[in-house]
């Protein structure tokens, strides 16, 4: 039932000689955390599921295809800590309804999106082929429009809107591109200043420029504090402290004296076990202490992906690779596990985890815009 994960770098890390005292010291696991993560059972993840199912449902019953769509992302995710196969199955079932919805909620990005999902998992099916070509059809003519609004004289801001957030669900480099020259265009394509300022922050935090996106929203909250919302959010995702929601176990102390090796692996663990609020948290505090660790920038990377920021997750990625390179000459162990009902306890603890929990085939996943899907990193 528990999973164990080691990673070990550097000059002790294959054998070579061992390590000190303190050394040995970074090598335990953060029994902590995976004591108190292990008295949550598979049932209360198994009955949230199930609420959220009922949810979709009904709001499938009432073509509310949008909120449809992300009430079955949430199911999926519920079970992202398990690894028994008919658990994933239900995952993937989660992913082709996702998928469903999005298309009829007119939302070809992220019906491809939550397609990637689908088949990363498991075998496709004609309905899952079906869908992918008519989200691919969908998805060119919406990018030609994107084009054709260029030599537009006056677009609606219904459709301005809704091409922009076309280029934020599928964020290719070239689209971006496109949707910042369609806002160069029609700088005051709604009436509303909150609207305008809310569309530009979106695009900005989908090409990576989170700064510049939330010095656009701050001066504003005061004025509309719905803005707040999306301020809040994306603030939580790049920067420690502030108010944050959906912290089931990892509230950091505030007397918190842990060094960073052992921030590092404890939001791991929180990763692990699918509380990302929780991971995110620790990572973020990891990087205020040092912002140039390798393995925090992976960590956070990682937690970014999972909430589809995918240029962002590329960057930190990029980086994180670069860094761990750097850090060959010094050993340094991560340290975490999972406690999974469904799977037989096991033990990755002395076997090289670079192989299993690779930052390269993560930035190739993330390149392609495929959706995270957990049992694919750490299995």
């Amino acid at each position: 039932m528990v999973v164990a994960y080691g990673w070990e770098l550097g000059p002790y890390a294959n054998g070579q000689g061992d390590p000190d005292e303190s050394f040995k010291q970074d090598r335990q696991f953060p029994h902590d955390v995976t004591h108190l993560i292990s008295s949550t059972r598979y049932d209360i993840f198994r009955e949230a599921a199930i609420k959220l199912q009922d949810m979709a449902l009904a709001a499938e019953k009432e073509s509310k295809w949008f909120e449809a769509w992300n009430l079955w992302q949430r199911f999926s995710s519920r079970f992202d800590r398990f690894r028994d196969p008919p658990i994933i199955n239900a995952a993937r079932e989660g992913y082709r309804m996702s998928a469903r919805c999005a298309l009829n909620a007119g939302h070809p990005a992220l019906t491809l999106r939550a397609l990637s999902q689908f088949f990363s998992s498991g075998d496709s099916t004609p309905e899952a082929i079906e869908m992918k070509r008519i989200a691919k059809e969908r998805d060119a003519k919406l990018l030609q429009e994107m084009k054709d609004l260029l030599v537009s004289t006056e677009p609606s801001e219904f459709q301005v809107r809704k091409l922009l957030q076309h280029a934020v669900d599928y964020p290719r480099r070239e689209r971006l591109a496109l949707a910042e020259e369609i806002l160069e265009r029609f700088p005051k394509q709604a009436e509303d200043p909150s609207i305008v300022a809310f569309d530009r922050a979106n695009v900005y935090m989908a090409e990576g420029k989170w700064r510049e996106a939330i010095e656009i929203l701050i001066p504003l909250v005061e004025v509309d504090a719905e803005i707040n919302v999306p301020l809040t959010y994306w603030q939580n995702m790049m920067q420690p402290g502030g108010k944050r929601e959906g912290l089931y176990f990892g509230s950091i102390p505030e007397d918190c004296d842990l060094d960073v090796p052992e921030i590092v692996n404890r939001g791991f663990a929180y990763l692990a076990n699918a509380f990302y609020e929780d991971a995110l948290q620790w990572m973020l505090f990891a990087l205020a202490k040092d912002p140039e660790d390798p393995f925090a920038i992976f960590g956070h990377a990682l937690c970014l992906w999972q909430k589809n920021m995918f240029v962002l997750a590329e960057d930190r990625l990029r980086l994180a690779i670069a860094r761990i390179e750097e850090h060959s000459s010094k050993f340094r162990f991560l340290g975490f596990s999972r406690f999974d009902e469904t799977a037989p306890a096991r033990s990755y603890r002395y076997d090289p985890i670079y192989m299993i929990f690779n930052p390269g085939e993560c930035l190739s996943q993330v390149l392609s815009l495929q959706g995270f899907v957990s049992h694919l990193l750490i299995p």
